[in-house]
């Protein structure tokens, strides 16, 4: 693992390098910690939050601009 962890992780990248990364950044995240990502559409949301959902994240806030979605999400307590 990593000796040093994130309270903040801000991803803005395409949505296949954003579920790829998902056990990375649940690495790098502090328990409780804030995630937002964005970078993808209206409809690769679903896929992400399930990911994301799956690993214990809470999705706390969506925003929409554009078909680009950021979702903001808080961290388990690993």
């Amino acid at each position: 693992g990593f000796s040093v962890k994130f309270d903040l992780i801000m991803i803005n990248i395409l949505a296949n390098v954003v579920v790829q990364a998902k056990r990375g950044i649940a690495n790098l995240i502090t328990n409780n910690g804030t995630l937002i990502v964005s970078g993808f559409t209206k409809e690769q949301k679903k896929r992400i939050r399930v990911h994301y959902q799956n690993l214990g994240f809470i999705v706390l806030s969506e925003f929409t601009l554009n078909n680009w979605v950021t979702l903001v999400m808080r961290a388990p307590n690993f």
